[in-house]
């Protein structure tokens, strides 16, 4: 057990005993001691009472069930609180908190801040009633602002440091103390006085009738006015949570902060990169959670964007919030690899910042190099203090030299601001950014969209990154003719993708429809780029999609990758939700145009090192002689590669298959219908909304699925991981669909044809083992 500083104490210095903190008795000046050194289980006592109380977690009740992580401390171990569900409520029988003046000193170490919904503080540890004036509490507030409050019952005191912001990811030292006799609240940061306020003389703090709660606001904001997400909670490592019977003098603070760090050094201890993100190994054993996808360590992600390579590292960013797995209060997380397969977390990229052009978030982007090949990003921020309150922003390596590029610094002034003129106000965002080769100038498109008019993409151009010449919308489709586009186009990406016969250049134009009628998927079409006119030209007007999903595989970014010229296409696989984490990146695509002119996509071949063992490889056999090879083999991490051919109206893969086929999933081609995709009507026992494309706005049923084999073999690549299918027919289309097997044993294989032949050509089956090292926090 620690030892509380002895320089904490009153000149009366109590004596240290059996190792507790000041013998955590009574009469001693301590009401509370947490010292959350508890070698395992859920439970945290409080030794002043010999209380003992739960760590409320995700996983207290939702499998894969586990004890409260911990970390290194100042003293011993520290608590970690993810920031959306962990949190102590202490029974009535435990510490009270004296009403005339008490101290209340702990150590904290941010992961990150919350929004700051409903004006109240992320609490570290609080007893408060607000409305009755009663109580008190301390927390965090928006980018590391923080507070100190009491009520007497007669007003609410609050007492502010906004002048020290709270430091991410680094250790601070809080104390605060009310001294009632005297009228008086102060606050102290690493032993130091930063703030005081005063009140009448002898006005204790009143009772609340509510609990002591530490790591939760007692009267959480619910998440979009619902739950069962709740704000307003500390986020980060806690540790040395001491509660005092009376008011601490200045010196007192300053010396028991001295002593601390006299076991390290006289200095305040680092934390490691890995001691303070989030922890991936949490999610092992989750049934649904992707292994080889690229995933956060935790909480919620949305599109993966700005795609770079740089000193021999692929970066990829992605929309996060480390807060809870909900969207809110948008990062950009970082993710960086060496093949695009295996990704390792660098820390965040970009975080909504005090005094910057983004205080209220950092939305998609891109990324591009300037003109000494130094790497930038580019993206949308958000502050809602301004009438035109989304723009465009650049941020800069902090460390060219450094590969995994961990620090960046978000440059001092926007770069675009939406005109009053320009589409429709507040839906301006993700900027797509590509060097032209032929003019050395930066062209950078912007989506919105034109009242009455549909989505676009505005265009600019410029000389030196920092001054935009506006040329107006760089593409428009029909927008009564195709509705589902959207009055919103988000997230553009335009990229060379092959050549015409005579040598033209022949590009993609990809969007996002948003707003009104959308359908939300990835359209694209091909065509030409009018540079003079800084227009987009496509060969037809009529939009296409490659994924035949649902809603699953949506949010595209993408880049030329240096080292091969192929275009790469990332997306997000949305709409999926587990204990403590939501949604993943889909696989990397490698988009191309065929021999027939048209847009094929396949999986990229550097996925084939997540191949761990093959555990079948078949040619030329009959549908019987397969599925009696199939018997053998089960698994939800698996690769299929299979040809086949029938003659049946519908054929192709049954995949997580309970051996009653009661639940499974079906990956097929109809060939009279000329169809392809994933059927979902028995993927689970659950009462799960499963939508049918066709419910969607776009209703262009010849188009829906569509996919005519021409008289060649299926040529099916199927990933499985876990809960996410990402399925790729004849390098042409892909399919991508999250499903939610209720049963353990919905782990078969099997062909299938309605009419009960098939040739299999080929088939090939691979274990396939996770991107992430087991043992990577």
């Amino acid at each position: 057990m620690k030892k509380i500083a002895a320089g904490y104490l009153l000149a009366s210095a109590v004596l240290l005993c059996a190792g507790l903190p000041a013998k955590a008795q009574k009469g001693n000046g301590l009401s509370a001691v947490w010292s959350f050194d508890e070698a395992s289980g859920k439970l945290v006592k409080e030794h002043v009472t010999g209380q003992s109380d739960s760590v409320h977690s995700v996983f207290n009740s939702v499998a894969p069930f586990q004890d409260p992580l911990k970390r290194k401390g100042i003293k011993g171990e520290a608590l970690v609180f993810d920031g959306s569900t962990n949190y102590i409520e202490v029974a009535e029988n435990g510490p009270k908190v004296p009403q005339n003046g008490f101290t209340i000193s702990v150590w904290i170490a941010p992961r990150a801040f919350e929004h700051g919904d409903g004006g109240k503080l992320s609490a570290i540890i609080n007893k408060q009633d607000k409305s009755a004036k009663a109580g008190f509490a301390l927390g965090m507030f928006r980018h590391g602002t923080w507070s100190f409050q009491v009520g007497t019952g007669e007003e609410w005191i609050e007492v502010w440091d906004e002048n020290h912001l709270l430091p991410q990811a680094k250790w601070s030292f809080l104390t605060a103390t009310y001294d009632g006799n005297a009228g008086k609240a102060s606050i102290y940061l690493n032993g130091a006085l930063v703030s005081q306020k005063f009140t009448e003389k002898n006005r204790p703090v009143k009772e609340a009738a509510v609990p002591l709660i530490i790591g939760k606001h007692n009267q959480a904001e619910l998440f979009d006015g619902r739950g069962p997400w709740r704000l307003n909670m500390f986020n980060g490592l806690m540790d040395e949570l001491l509660i005092f019977d009376h008011a601490l003098s200045d010196a007192d603070v300053s010396r028991y902060y001295r002593d601390y760090l006299a076991d390290h050094g006289n200095k305040v201890p680092q934390i490691a990169f890995r001691d303070i993100k989030l922890d991936r190994r949490q999610y092992l054993n989750d049934p649904e959670r992707p292994q080889y996808h690229a995933i956060p360590p935790g909480h919620w992600m949305n599109e993966p964007h700005a795609p770079f390579y740089y000193k021999g590292k692929y970066h990829l960013t992605y929309q996060h919030n480390p807060t809870g797995p909900f969207w809110h209060q948008i990062h950009w997380g970082h993710w960086v690899s060496d093949d695009l397969v295996h990704w390792y977390d660098a820390p965040e990229a970009i975080s909504p910042r005090r005094d910057t052009v983004a205080p209220d978030g950092i939305w998609s982007g891109s990324a591009s190099f300037d003109k000494n090949g130094n790497p930038f990003l580019i993206y949308t921020f958000g502050n809602w203090s301004k009438t035109l309150n989304q723009g465009v922003a650049l941020a800069f390596p902090k460390d060219i030299s450094d590969p995994d590029l961990k620090e960046w610094i978000p440059g001092p002034a926007t770069t675009v601001v939406q005109r009053k003129d320009q589409g429709l106000q507040g839906e301006f965002r993700d900027p797509f950014v590509f060097r032209d080769t032929e003019t050395g100038k930066w062209i950078m498109l912007v989506g919105s969209g034109i009242e009455g008019k549909g989505g676009t993409a505005w265009c600019y151009e410029s000389s030196d990154l920092k001054d935009w010449d506006l040329k107006g919308p760089f593409f428009q489709s029909n927008y009564e003719k195709y509705p589902f586009l959207g009055s919103i186009w988000e997230l553009p990406v335009f990229l060379p993708i092959g050549k015409y016969k005579n040598g033209e250049t022949r590009y993609v134009m990809i969007c996002s429809p948003k707003g009104l009628k959308e359908n939300v998927e990835i359209y694209y079409w091909l065509g030409r780029y009018d540079r003079a006119n800084y227009k987009f030209i496509p060969d037809e007007e009529e939009p296409q999609y490659w994924d035949y999903g649902i809603k699953s595989n949506i949010g595209p970014s993408g880049m030329i990758d240096p080292k091969t010229g192929r275009a790469l296409i990332f997306c997000v696989a949305a709409w999926a939700q587990g204990p403590g984490w939501a949604n993943c990146a889909s696989l990397p695509m490698h988009i191309f145009l065929n021999e027939k002119g048209a847009l094929g996509v396949k999986p990229i071949v550097e996925l084939n090192s997540l191949r761990e063992k093959q555990l079948l490889s078949l040619k030329n056999k009959s549908l019987s002689d397969v599925n009696n090879a199939l018997r053998n083999i089960k698994g939800d991490m698996l690769e299929v590669e299979i040809e086949l051919e029938s003659r049946s109206d519908k054929f192709g893969m049954l995949v997580r298959s309970t051996p009653d086929d009661l639940e499974n999933t079906f990956i097929f081609h109809d060939q009279a219908a000329k169809k392809f995709g994933i059927d979902l009507s028995k993927t689970s026992l659950k009462q799960r909304r499963i939508k049918d494309p066709l419910s969607g706005t776009d209703k262009r049923a010849d188009k829906i699925r569509h996919f005519d084999l021409g008289g060649q073999a299926l040529k099916l690549r199927i990933y499985l991981d876990k809960g996410l299918i990402q399925a790729f027919a004849n390098d042409s289309k892909m399919a991508t669909n999250w499903i939610h097997p209720t049963r353990a044993d919905a782990q078969g294989l099997k062909v299938f044809a309605s009419n009960g032949e098939a040739r299999i050509k080929s088939i090939k089956i691979w274990q396939m083992t996770a991107s992430y090292p087991k043992n990577e926090p």
